[in-house]
């Protein structure tokens, strides 16, 4: 029996003045199947890992490939961006203190620039000659509990901009 940990996105805008910002290709994180045991399992977030899921001795991962999250922000060319991915938390109260997942990621532009991205910490990053900043992101999955089996679990985060 396996269980599933899903994570999903929610989007929500920060009041900080900037010019006008569009969020698109939001693909979620995905870890997949889980092994019914407390343990942990990480994502990559960079494309060359391809997703890849590790683990430690601990390690509770059924698959060799996840999906990391990916997103862009389209905005004007020459713009410096401000944006924030918040700690995800459980849709779901039973599981609150069972899992933690902690989010990493790293940000960049058409020229090269890049910016580690890291739950609750505002990033800025400009938007370089196409106006467009693209955002992977994986982490780290903690279950330090015991979970339902054959149950979905949503986690969610916000993207602050």
């Amino acid at each position: 029996m396996f269980k599933k940990i899903i994570l999903g996105v929610i989007i929500m805008f920060s009041q900080i003045a900037q010019a006008s910002i569009t969020l698109i290709d939001n693909t979620p994180i995905k870890f997949g199947q889980l092994m019914p045991k407390t343990g942990q399992c990480y994502i990559k977030y960079d494309k060359l890992s391809s997703g890849i899921i590790e683990g430690s001795q601990a390690a509770i991962c059924t698959e060799k490939v996840g999906q990391a999250g990916t997103f862009v922000l389209l905005t004007g060319p020459g713009q410096d961006v401000s944006f924030t991915v918040t700690t995800p938390i459980p849709q779901s109260s039973d599981i609150l203190n069972l899992v933690d997942f902690r989010i990493e990621g790293v940000a960049y532009n058409d020229m090269g620039t890049q910016r580690l991205v890291l739950a609750d910490n505002p990033v800025t990053i400009n938007s370089g000659n196409s106006g467009r900043i693209t955002v992977d992101l994986g982490g780290l999955l903690n279950v330090k509990g015991n979970l339902s089996f054959n149950n979905q679990y949503r986690l969610t985060y916000k993207i602050l901009y």
